[in-house]
């Protein structure tokens, strides 16, 4: 909310005077990675309170995989997006990536219908890459796990994120994930991930053909850090904090 709402002043204090009384009143409090226990620190007071970190887990509907409407339009390899087109997702740079990717396609998936999906639609236009940058809105459970199941690579190049939950979601599938190197991203994404460092497009097409052709992480490799995020070990560690403070 602070981030991305740094020219609303009013609003943004008004949140944090909010945000404070809970902490005030709070005797445990909780973060879903360590970025943003690490980030609420620099604006709200904790004294001496009890915090944790516990992560969000990683789970997957029952619903059957499915083939997405748009297959026919998938003639080549592609690289795969998903989140809500919003500024903070740095999908332009992703988009203006794809010149330099001619053997590939890139499948963007998730709500479009914002300002900033505008935006990215405009410039797809411009470019001339209708046929090589699918955006195909929304998709379904099942043609969400399709879409990871058969994609090359993951790309996130995300600037700001409290978790990340897409990368977790590829790793469970052991696909390649190239994320950016901001938030808490290089800390869900751990060591079997390729980063971008910066968001020149150009730069960032050389990380992608690079991450394609290493071999140095195994799908098993890929797979385990996904294990790191489970349900389970997320309501374990709130039941363990609930009877310490019963």
């Amino acid at each position: 909310f602070i981030h991305q709402r740094k020219q609303q002043k009013g609003r943004v204090e008004n949140y944090l005077k909010l945000l404070q009384g809970k902490v005030n009143r709070s005797d445990h409090i909780v973060f879903i990675s360590n970025y943003s226990k690490d980030d609420a620190k620099k604006y709200l007071v904790f004294d001496e309170k009890k915090t944790s970190v516990i992560y969000n887990g990683v789970s997957f509907s029952k619903d059957l995989e499915k083939v997405p409407w748009f297959k026919n339009k998938l003639h080549k390899k592609f690289l795969f997006n998903i989140n809500k087109l919003l500024p903070k997702k740095n999908l332009l740079c992703l988009v203006e990536m794809m010149k330099y990717l001619p053997g590939l396609q890139l499948v963007i998936a998730g709500d479009n219908e914002t300002t900033y999906g505008e935006e990215v639609k405009e410039l797809v236009t411009t470019l001339n890459l209708e046929e090589q940058v699918i955006l195909c809105g929304r998709v379904l459970e099942g043609e969400k796990k399709w879409l990871y199941k058969n994609c090359e690579a993951f790309c996130f190049p995300s600037l700001l994120e409290g978790f990340g939950l897409p990368v977790v979601e590829a790793h469970a599938y052991g696909k390649k994930t190239i994320v950016s190197r901001a938030t808490s991203l290089p800390e869900v994404a751990g060591e079997c991930s390729y980063f971008f460092e910066c968001h020149d497009p150009q730069i960032m097409a050389n990380v992608v053909s690079t991450a394609l052709l290493d071999d140095s992480f195994t799908f098993d490799e890929i797979m385990k850090n996904s294990e790191r995020f489970s349900w389970a070990m997320t309501a374990s560690s709130y039941e363990k904090i609930y009877r310490e403070l019963s």
